[in-house]
């Protein structure tokens, strides 16, 4: 985990660190984003605030119109806000997501567009240094992308679940997403399994699911199923929950089928996945229906129709 720090930081002192400054006031033709600073994955929220910035702005400019901010490495990442600082005795600092995707540079070459949701969270990265994308700016992410237009969406079920996708996929377009595609996952062509972002909906059993189950680790995932029960791993990798019957996540990785890989910003895979179809169920039917609940979310739970975000504390 430490070495893919390393790199990171290493990309980040070869990159060029000038920023477009926004001046006061929304001047015309300037676009729109919300800057948001969280502390545990989402859960306590420091700044939330809509600004009016210049196109070709950076993600440091934007914070810095409201919040106090440190950098470090040349000026390109953040190192605090609002007197919050990363330690260099302590495991525990602070990432960037736009539109729910991990950036995989720093907030001064990170570019923004119209909509944009930019998330600073500050968390303890002991069991995961790498989150690759979260829930917590659906739609966004499958409407804005990150940096260049979003992919369009492919919903991939499990058989027997036709409705939930249906459900779903009608839920996202409602939202403004284009869907291209809604069929059972062995439908799915391999090229759009790679280029779109994927919404797949299934049981442990489901191939797709099974895939992204088994490689849990990798995929920035703090849930994973193991002979029928669904265990919950706090913000350290201890166990903090273990659900059975009727239980279901939603969570979201950068698109494992992505031949470039899961860092590279270009696609979403999210796991709509159950101990049961009624799980599975309870899980679409969040996503549907509460997104004001998962907002900026990491991943989440439902359990007995109550939705838990997770990492669970």
């Amino acid at each position: 985990m430490r070495k893919a720090l390393l790199l990171l930081l290493l990309v980040a002192l070869c990159c060029p660190t000038a920023c477009t400054v926004e001046s006061e006031g929304a001047a015309e033709g300037n676009i729109t984003v919300r800057v948001v600073a969280t502390l545990d994955f989402g859960d306590e929220v420091l700044v939330d605030n809509t600004i009016s910035v210049a196109p070709g702005t950076c993600a440091m400019d934007a914070v810095r119109q409201v919040a106090d901010v440190g950098t470090k490495y040349g000026g390109g990442f953040v190192q605090s806000v609002n007197g919050i600082e990363s330690g260099k005795s302590t495991e525990l600092d602070w990432f960037l997501f736009l539109n729910g995707f991990m950036s995989n540079k720093g907030a001064a070459n990170c570019r923004v567009r119209d909509g944009d949701i930019i998330q600073l969270d500050f968390h303890d990265w002991r069991f995961r240094t790498f989150i690759p994308a979260t829930i917590g700016a659906f739609p966004e992410t499958l409407l804005y992308g990150f940096e260049v237009d979003a992919r369009p969406a492919a919903v991939a079920y499990e058989p027997g679940l036709a409705d939930c996708a249906e459900r779903l996929a009608t839920a996202l377009e409602q939202l403004g997403v284009e869907v291209a595609f809604v069929g059972q996952c062995t439908e799915l062509a391999q090229q759009d399994k790679e280029y779109c972002n994927l919404l797949v909906i299934g049981t442990p059993d489901c191939p797709m699911v099974s895939e992204m189950n088994d490689k849990w680790d990798r995929m920035g995932f703090f849930v994973h199923f193991q002979d029928g029960v669904m265990t919950v791993h706090d913000a350290t990798g201890e166990v903090a929950a273990e659900y059975g019957a009727g239980s279901g996540v939603i969570q979201a990785t950068q698109n494992p089928w992505n031949s470039k890989g899961t860092g590279v910003c270009e696609n979403v895979a999210a796991m709509l996945a159950g101990t049961d179809e009624a799980g599975i169920r309870s899980a679409v039917n969040a996503l549907a229906d509460n997104l004001d609940l998962l907002r900026l979310a990491f991943a989440a739970v439902v359990v007995d129709g109550t939705i838990v975000r997770v990492p669970e504390k």
